[in-house]
């Protein structure tokens, strides 16, 4: 039989010739430890909140540097500021950033939703020039935010994403990267491996000419809208506008002044009204500038300019009952200019002036220069292959109907996300606070996949296939199923329509936090609990608060003052009844032995 003195005491134990794990640096290791199971799973050596040790970066790619990319940056910035091994690069086909506001810069354009809307909500702006901005101005606005934040350091300019495929054996995104310079030559050409592939492309970015034989033969200049050179003078000029949606309506406006001669085309029917939220508009809901002084004072009172933009994103949150057929106000406007389809089938066209100048007296057929204001390619397709997990290009997929859960995400599509897919809310209101409420789901996502070790996560088919039934079922009950070409269907009379089914703060609600029962999830070690690892969790070893549970900021809201009185007479505890209470009184509770002198915290509500 062995001596006392030759037994070793037990690991963990308070011998003080031996180290407890949670005494070190990080947990102690035994290598006779069991860390494998009959089936092969195996602990790895880490901690809770630490990543898969043996794939501990995470390098996420975004496509676009206009407003989702840098939305996305900023948030992801701020959410990663404190793990290194999580890698951002935006790639940007132009050769700035800003996206729609960079490229769109014809006469006339700005932003239809008032400018207190068209801003995100973490970088209020209480200096804008006018009510409704203009394209440059909103480019301004993002462009001083990417300065200001450092971003430029993650966005790759001028570099096109051709070819994206997930490698499964890797659980891997496989991009190849096309990177020009100034003269539009390819300098460099490779392959590139990421975790997380995020689209910020949106609809609005592939310009297409109209179908017009021999349009390209015009002796004249010919521009489109995403394409128009700025600047170029159009003084005493015979100028031809092909197109009436929002770009068409814009630019005929801002230049019937100045031309000697003007015609336009409209193939299709349209509704053409203020703009949005014109209640607050200047006189007949036109633009107007805010004066110096105005803006004085929403820098000195914030709280004051946050009233006002409230006030705006009030008024255009009510605006999706317009869309519902048989509403009083669908009614309402149905009644003032009849049509065979409700406002709101396609995008209402405000347009300050455009009717004003279509009954002018400068219309001929004659002209010097071709405006195309047609539009974009608005099939949602992606412009490049994207090869999921079933081998499928998502194009193909789409070919006939584009489907997407809840707009973010395509099942056998892993780790991919979008801003703006089919079945977002681009019409309900403005979409930067949109696209932040978008990032913050998106980042959720991340954090999630980093902690719990996840490969691989896609929406079940089956989610998405409930989705888009909804989605279809419902949206017949708005204008958007009446028959009128647009690009909330495709660009198609009849076509399947994409838009989201219900309002903007329905959509606000449903985004706040992922539903991964939704989701399809692999993790690294094939055990969904294999990240809890050693048993331990990080905040044993870097110095945080390891009682955080007593701090007040956890408690649950006290109830209403009135019903507070009830609870001091029926529960001892409340901390508005004693600042304090002895060690005898808690103790007839049950909750403490022998703690004399304990202090209950008060904590404020």
């Amino acid at each position: 039989m062995a001596q006392t003195n030759d037994i070793q005491p037990p690991l963990g134990s308070n011998n003080p010739n031996i180290d407890h794990p949670a005494s070190l640096d990080r947990p102690m290791f035994c290598s006779e430890w069991p860390v494998s199971s009959p089936s092969g799973y195996r602990i790895t050596d880490h901690m809770v909140n630490e990543a898969f040790p043996e794939r501990p970066s995470f390098k996420i790619a975004m496509l676009g540097a206009g407003a989702a990319g840098i939305d996305f940056l900023h948030h992801a910035i701020l959410a990663f500021k404190d793990d290194p091994d999580v890698d951002l690069v935006v790639y940007e086909k132009n050769h700035d950033i800003g996206g729609t506001w960079l490229e769109n810069r014809y006469p006339g354009c700005a932003c239809d939703v008032p400018s207190a809307s068209y801003q995100f909500p973490w970088r209020p702006n209480p200096g804008w020039t006018m009510y409704y901005s203009t394209s440059r101005e909103i480019w301004e606005y993002l462009r001083k935010i990417v300065d200001e934040e450092g971003m430029m350091r993650y966005i790759r300019l001028r570099t096109t994403i051709v070819h994206a495929a997930w490698q499964e054996p890797k659980s891997k995104w496989v991009l190849h990267l096309v990177e020009r310079n100034e003269k539009d030559e390819v300098v460099r050409e490779w392959d590139e491996e990421f975790d997380m592939f995020l689209s910020g492309a949106g609809i609005l970015n592939a310009w297409k000419w109209p179908d017009i034989p021999g349009l390209h033969s015009f002796k004249g200049r010919l521009f489109h809208t995403a394409r128009y050179e700025e600047g170029f003078d159009l003084k005493g000029k015979s100028v031809a506008v092909i197109g009436s949606g929002s770009s068409g309506v814009q630019t005929v406006a801002a230049i019937y002044n100045d031309v000697s001669k003007l015609y336009t085309w409209v193939r299709t029917p349209t509704w053409i009204t203020p703009g949005f939220a014109q209640k607050y508009a200047g006189p007949d809901g036109k633009n107007f500038a805010y004066s110096e002084e105005q803006k004085d004072i929403w820098r000195a009172y914030p709280e004051k300019y946050r009233s006002y933009r409230k006030m705006i994103e009030d008024e255009l949150n009510g605006r999706f009952r317009f869309v519902l057929r048989n509403s009083k106000e669908s009614d309402d406007a149905i009644l003032i200019i009849p049509q065979n389809f409700n406002v709101g089938c396609r995008r209402p066209t405000p347009g300050n002036g455009y009717l004003e100048a279509l009954v002018g007296s400068k219309t001929t057929f004659n002209v010097d220069v071709i405006i195309c204001a047609t539009g974009f390619d608005t099939t949602f397709r992606p412009r490049f292959p994207i090869i999921g997990l079933d081998g499928k290009n998502i194009a193909d997929r789409w070919e006939n109907r584009a489907e997407s859960y809840i707009s973010v995400s395509v099942s056998n599509v892993p780790n991919y996300f979008m801003y703006g897919g089919p079945y977002s809310p681009v019409a309900q209101g403005s979409i930067l606070p949109i696209l932040t409420l978008l990032s913050n789901h998106f980042i959720q996502v991340i954090k999630k996949m980093r902690k719990e070790h996840i490969r691989r996560l896609s929406p079940k088919e089956s989610a998405m296939r409930d989705f888009v039934e909804h989605a279809s079922v419902y949206l017949q009950r708005t204008a958007w199923a009446d028959p009128c070409s647009s690009w909330f269907k495709q660009g198609k009379i009849d076509g399947n329509i994409v838009m989201w089914p219900g309002s903007r703060l329905a959509f606000f609600d449903l985004i706040k936090e992922p539903k991964y029962e939704d989701y399809e999830i692999e993790y690294w070690s094939g055990n969904r609990w294999g990240y809890l690892g050693n048993g331990f969790s990080t905040v044993e070893f870097d110095g945080s608060d390891i009682s955080s549970y007593l701090n007040c900021e956890l408690f649950p809201q006290e109830p209403a003052a009135s019903k507070q009185e009830e609870k001091v007479e029926s529960n001892p505890l409340h901390s508005s009844a004693k600042d304090s209470l002895n060690s005898k009184e808690f103790d007839s509770l049950g909750l403490l032995q022998d703690t004399p002198g304990f202090q209950v915290a008060v904590c404020p509500n």
